[in-house]
């Protein structure tokens, strides 16, 4: 589908520097990112829409670079 890019590194250096800027910005302001994973817990509308989140970013992920046996 795609020749000359490799999607899994772009995924993985787009991730990363997510993670980075996550935690620089946990630093900056402590207890933030656990009063968001608190609310997301106690709300089931937010864990349903954290889910379709992740499900979409998966199927993308998968479309973009779907699994090959001969790759084994």
């Amino acid at each position: 589908m795609f020749d000359t890019m490799d999607a899994v590194a772009w995924t993985s250096l787009l991730l990363g520097l997510f993670a980075l800027a996550a935690c620089i910005s946990e630093f900056r302001r402590p207890g933030h990112w656990y009063k968001m994973l608190q609310e997301i817990s106690d709300s089931p509308a937010h864990q349903l829409n954290v889910g379709l989140l992740e499900l979409l970013l998966g199927a993308l992920v998968y479309i973009v670079n779907p699994w090959n046996p001969q790759d084994g």
